[in-house]
């Protein structure tokens, strides 16, 4: 059985097979161990058009290119300049783009740990803000590294908000910390909920359609 490169087929002790599609476009598929190639082919034929349909989705994606001394934040690349006389500080002009520091922001693990201070700093404020602003009330704040979520809100009203969400614009940051607010008030996705959201933040399909094009990318 000869398939693309890209294609990956291992038979492991379990009892359902698997299919995933990766973002760096391979396609995955766990099947048990009994499993034989005539079979293979068939599941893969059966699921060829959602198989494209995937792959498509991932190729076509867009991407925010990033030159080796830029950072990413609020959806605009930054320049890093490495600048002794900083000491710890970080100094950010939103005027020229421009990120000083002593902080070596260029080593991943720094710079992962200066964005979530950051990103805890900054949507602090802004939640606060829109709390009052809009009259919703929540209870606690957490930033967290969700992998599939850029916001959550509990019955308890507590909200949770994705660090990466520092690398978007200012109306993306806005827009999902509005998201989770109305969830204070309606807990699902229904028409009152949407209807809530839409005369609460004027750039809802704005900032969708941001997340859609470059979210995954992050």
């Amino acid at each position: 059985m000869k398939l693309p490169e890209n294609y990956i087929v291992e038979r492991r002790n379990v009892k359902h097979t698997r299919l995933i599609i990766t973002e760096d476009c391979k396609v995955l598929l766990y099947v048990p161990l009994s499993t034989e190639d005539k079979d293979i082919e068939l599941i893969l034929s059966k699921r060829q058009l959602w198989i494209e349909k995937k792959l498509s989705f991932f190729r076509n994606r867009k991407k925010i290119e990033l030159a080796r001394n830029e950072i990413l934040l609020f959806g605009k690349p930054f320049t890093y300049i490495y600048d002794s006389k900083c000491r710890g500080k970080v100094q950010i002009n939103f005027d020229s783009k421009v990120i000083t520091t002593k902080k070596q922001l260029l080593d991943k693990t720094v710079q992962e740990r200066w964005y979530k201070a950051y990103a805890k700093e900054y949507m602090s404020n802004r939640i606060n803000f829109l709390s009052s602003a809009l009259n919703l009330k929540y209870n606690q704040l957490f930033i967290r590294t969700q992998r599939t979520k850029w916001g959550n809100c509990t019955a308890d009203k507590n909200i949770s908000l994705n660090w990466k969400l520092i690398k978007c614009p200012d109306y993306v940051i806005d827009y999902v910390c509005t998201h989770e607010l109305c969830h204070t008030k309606i807990m699902n996705h229904g028409v009152q909920f949407k209807t809530l959201l839409n005369s609460l933040c004027p750039n809802v399909d704005k900032a969708q359609k941001w997340l859609n094009d470059y979210g995954y990318g992050l």
